[in-house]
């Protein structure tokens, strides 16, 4: 059933294609006979057609000033009152036809087109009307860009309408002939004449009509000029008159906007300081600086518009005005749903809201340092790469901010610092950014991370100074030297080894070394050892915690101290089989 009702809609729409094809085809053929017959008349055909018509539309003038005085004289001697007001009343109307064979006349000889005007409505109008009466400037100003092809178009239609008119009259007076000579439609003589002569006016119309539209096509025909210079000429039309226009408002609009900013800070100052005589010189008294320089460059953009609008005014120009009005009330109808946002965003503006100037503020998870407020606000961190955001107030509509203090963090490290992570992740911070962190780890592998999963991961900086702790365990049978002997001996140790592979750098870079007894453990007596580094032996970090553990293997194998280790103790039952396992653990 689908296939078969495609398939039938197909054939419709081939059906419709057929019939309408050949009747688009017979139009364009017209339109192109039409054409054809204007393009073969010449100049001195031209000029014949022009005194041909300018001899005829004398006679009807003549006529009609003929039959005007013949009514006036009429009027004058008729005593019926009926009949003299249908004279009067046939008299204006020629009046009107004269006036307009006149103007036609004038318009023939002269070829320009004049006496356009129409006769304007003093009734009272409706707003429909009052509103085309405001865009009827910019309606004006479009279609006269395409006036010619419209005119041209109207009359290639009317010479067709025409044409086929005339033919089917002309057909229609020989058929009335033809059957006045039948003896069948004798009968129908006196009709038939008077029918004969009323085509014959008609005939006699539409050649009238059909000689004036071709005259007219021939003559805009005539004026047409090439491509090129039809679009100069508008070009040139545009910039002679609200081209001209258009430049004295934009460069007004211009000179105010720029005298506004180079004064900008000596108003702004004057009116500040006049603010500070009154409200005082403490911090928070300086909340009406930014609500001046709002209001300052608002007054002077309106201001300008202002006077970009009074030129173009005092210009007549009502088609820029109109154009320029329409665009600022439609923005603003559009608008008029965002109306409380726009209003929270100008207490950001304004610097009255509960974000302020100068003041620090977190932004997806940064602290950032608030810089300038705007419908953009500009925010900086100074130990970020790229650390400039320009962002859009309402992102900041539901943050706050509070005052910066001395030693504000403005983010966990700094580039070349040595940090860990929560994972144990151990490296250097290459490069940092608002949007990404790379760390280069021991090797030289490269760990991408976002900011956020930076800061979430707990980072340590340990470029700003560390310590190491580890906790190593000697046997029970050393406890009687265990705090005279080995752990003087340890911390010897330990301290001549970081010494001989740090060398210089020992001394300011390792503070302090310290080695304690800890606790008792189960199977050991735990010694402590912590050594506090400055930040410059962040990236040898692992190696000085391999260094103390060598260095006590060391101490140990000089001194024959012993380690304990994990051991098994079984109990043995009077038939020899074991009675209980206990395994001992023991540090290492």
């Amino acid at each position: 059933m689908y296939n078969i009702s495609m398939l039938n809609r197909f054939l419709v729409l081939l059906i419709l294609l057929s019939t309408l094809m050949p009747c688009a085809y017979s139009q364009e053929i017209e339109v192109a006979e039409i054409k054809s017959e204007v393009e073969e008349l010449g100049d001195d055909s031209f000029e014949q057609i022009k005194l041909d018509r300018l001899k005829r539309m004398r006679k009807e003038i003549v006529q009609i000033e003929s039959q005007i005085y013949m009514n006036k004289k009429k009027v004058l001697t008729e005593p019926d009152m009926v009949l003299k007001l249908k004279l009067e009343s046939e008299n204006s109307k020629l009046l009107k036809e004269y006036n307009a064979k006149r103007i036609l006349f004038i318009e023939t000889l002269t070829g320009l087109s004049i006496f356009r005007s129409k006769d304007m409505n003093s009734e009272e109008k409706s707003f429909s009307d009052n509103l085309s009466d405001i865009f009827r400037p910019v309606l004006s100003g479009i279609k006269s860009i395409s006036e010619r092809p419209r005119q041209i178009q109207m009359l290639e239609e009317s010479i067709k309408v025409y044409k086929e008119e005339l033919n089917n009259v002309e057909l229609a007076i020989d058929k009335i002939k033809e059957f006045r000579t039948d003896k069948d439609y004798k009968q129908f003589s006196r009709v038939m004449k008077k029918s004969l002569k009323k085509l014959e006016l008609l005939e006699k119309d539409y050649k009238i009509k059909l000689e004036d539209a071709q005259f007219q096509l021939i003559k805009l025909e005539k004026n047409k000029g090439s491509f090129v210079g039809v679009f100069s000429q508008v070009i040139f039309d545009f910039l002679k008159t609200k081209g001209k226009n258009l430049l004295l408002s934009i460069s007004a609009f211009i000179l105010i906007i720029w005298f506004f900013s180079r004064v900008k800070n000596k108003v702004i100052s004057f009116f500040v300081q006049r603010l500070i005589r009154f409200y005082g010189t403490n911090e928070a008294s300086f909340w009406f600086v930014r609500p001046v320089k709002v209001i300052y460059s608002v007054s002077g953009f309106f201001l300008a518009l202002f006077v970009a609008l009074i030129i173009l005014y005092i210009m007549n120009d009502w088609v820029l005005v109109t154009f320029i009005l329409f665009t600022l009330g439609a923005l603003v109808w559009s608008s008029k749903e965002y109306f409380p946002i726009f209003f929270e965003q100008s207490k950001v503006v304004l610097n009255v809201g509960a974000i302020r100037e100068n003041e620090i503020v977190i932004f997806q998870s940064i602290p950032w340092k608030v810089k300038t407020l705007g419908y953009y606000c500009r925010l900086e961190n100074p130990l970020l790469t790229g650390g400039t955001l320009r962002i859009s107030s309402r992102e900041l509509l539901t943050s706050h901010s509070r005052p910066i203090q001395a030693n504000e963090p403005w983010f966990p490290t700094k580039t070349n610092d040595w940090v860990i992570l929560d994972d144990g992740m151990y490296g250097k911070v290459t490069f940092q950014s608002p949007e990404q962190i790379l760390i280069k780890l021991i090797g030289g592998a490269i760990k991408y991370m976002k900011t956020d999963e930076f800061l979430k991961s707990d980072p340590v900086n340990i470029s700003t100074g560390f310590g190491i702790e580890q906790v190593i365990g000697v046997d029970y049978s050393h406890q009687k030297i265990v705090l005279d002997e080995v752990i003087p001996n340890i911390k010897e140790t330990i301290i001549g080894s970081l010494k001989d592979y740090l060398l210089d750098e020992y001394e300011g870079g390792v503070y302090e070394v310290q080695v304690d007894f800890k606790t008792t453990g189960a199977s050991s007596l735990d010694i402590r050892f912590f050594v506090i580094c400055s930040g410059t032996l962040a990236p040898k970090k692992l190696i000085i915690e391999r260094k103390i553990q060598a260095a006590f293997v060391e101490v140990c194998n000089t001194h024959g101290y012993i380690i304990p280790f994990s051991q098994m103790t079984v109990h043995m039952a009077p038939n020899g089989k074991p009675m209980k396992l206990e395994e001992d653990e023991r540090d290492s």
